[in-house]
């Protein structure tokens, strides 16, 4: 009987590490929601307000045959304090003269992996920005591709 609780226990505490190992592998095949905080303080221009980000990072592994497709989203919800102190400044500043929230671009990656890799892990794949941004801004485009290993 002690023997069994030993052994239980020990698995208990291996598989515990394999969790926190594959929590922080960017391409191990395990759904998770990470949930990224940034909080500004001293924004605006009397350094007095507080801005805010909050990343959501859902990522969700898909296993095709000897593949594995690891879908990572990074959608920001941002807070954004207003910027102009005087009258005479909100006009000038136009979307910035008051305070915004609203949902940033979204960053959509995929990864492509060996889904029994052994030694080295890597991934690579493509990333896409989704122009989702709520707020007016001038438009920025952007490109690009990623490669990951562990």
């Amino acid at each position: 009987m002690l023997a069994l609780t030993a052994s239980a226990a020990a698995l208990a505490q291996q598989s515990t590490q394999d969790l926190a190992e594959a929590a922080q592998n960017p391409i191990a095949a395990m759904i998770s929601l990470p949930l990224q905080n940034n909080i500004y303080g001293e924004v605006g221009p009397n350094h007095n307000a507080t801005g805010n980000v909050l990343n959501i990072q859902p990522v969700i592994p898909i296993t095709l045959g000897d593949w594995n497709i690891i879908s990572r989203t990074i959608a920001p919800l941002i807070y954004q304090p207003g910027l102009a102190t005087l009258p005479s400044e909100t006009f000038e500043l136009g979307q910035f003269s008051s305070s915004h929230f609203g949902l940033g671009d979204i960053n959509q990656t995929f990864f492509f992996s060996p889904a029994n890799a052994t030694g080295l892990i890597w991934g690579v794949g493509p990333t896409f920005d989704l122009p989702t941004k709520l707020m007016p801004q001038r438009k920025v485009e952007t490109r690009g591709g990623v490669c990951a290993s562990n």
